[in-house]
């Protein structure tokens, strides 16, 4: 009797199922949205009020990304970025931006090459980006497409200015790095954590825990995907130190990206959208 009550439930099951990875799948297939955050930090000069910042974090170009998906995404960046007098200011890729071997989806990573000159355009590595290939031919793709890497350093922006106009911009390799372990106080090298306002880009929110003492004013991350899809959002939650806008605790503000697509198969069902984050700094 019991056997044949499960007999019984199995449709409803499949049916239950197939309508929520179905439901996983169009989500997916949309473009991701625009999330738009404002950071208030207290000593940011008046010169840098509305500075800028376009996240793009864990594209994962490959197997179920090609290059529709990245010349869509490319699309609404530059959308974002030309829309009258309010320009943009940085374009920070923080990290899982390819998820197989450069040299075999270069018509999918072209797209990439039709961003903005007039904006800098930094990226930091993901654990993909460790995980399956060589990060040097990453680095080297991106290049070409005019994508600086910034890997355990800082670079002052905007370019075309000096001293207390500028701020830093902090790069990390990935925790699951070798050449990242000890290299903190390398990347921070000549950064005054007092005066300087400091943007940290790091892909695994988890990095906060190594770099507090360092007066950073903004973490940008990704690595997490807000979970994507169950048990994924059980172990984001547990593994994770932070998802989403956090204020500052201290003076450190966190965002941890959804992420821009997806990684593995292409459904998501959690919480929050994939995503492109445009955030703003403002005087507190």
């Amino acid at each position: 009797m019991l056997l044949r009550r499960r007999f019984h439930r199995a449709p409803l099951m499949f049916l239950v199922s197939s309508k929520i990875v179905l439901g996983g799948a169009l989500i997916a297939k949309e473009d991701p949205i625009v999330v738009q955050i404002t950071v208030p930090i207290s000593h940011l000069p008046a010169s840098l009020e509305n500075f800028r910042i376009i996240q793009l974090s864990d594209v994962h170009i490959g197997v179920t990304i090609g290059r529709t998906r990245v010349k869509k995404v490319v699309d609404i960046v530059n959308d974002l970025c030309s829309s009258g007098d309010d320009k943009c200011d940085l374009i920070a890729l923080t990290g899982d931006i390819i998820d197989c071997e450069p040299y075999g989806v270069m018509k999918a990573i072209e797209p990439l090459e039709m961003i903005s000159d007039s904006v800098p355009k930094v990226f930091v590595p993901g654990n993909h980006e460790h995980i399956h290939f060589n990060v040097d031919h990453v680095v080297s793709v991106l290049s070409k497409a005019g994508i600086d890497s910034l890997i355990n350093g800082n670079i002052r922006l905007p370019r075309d200015e000096a001293g207390e106009n500028q701020l830093v911009v902090v790069g990390l390799d990935d925790l699951s790095s070798r050449r990242y372990r000890g290299k903190e106080q390398e990347a921070f090298d000549g950064v005054d954590s007092e005066d300087d306002v400091i943007i940290l880009l790091a892909h695994q929110p988890n990095h906060l825990k190594k770099i507090e003492r360092y007066g950073v004013d903004l973490m940008l991350s990704g690595h997490t995907h807000s979970g994507q899809f169950f048990p994924g959002t059980v172990g984001a939650w547990l593994f994770n130190s932070r998802l989403g806008y956090y204020p500052p605790r201290g003076k450190t503000a966190v965002y941890v990206s959804a992420g821009t697509l997806w990684w593995g198969p292409p459904i998501r069902f959690t919480t929050r959208h994939h995503e492109i984050t445009d955030i703003r700094l403002v005087r507190a």
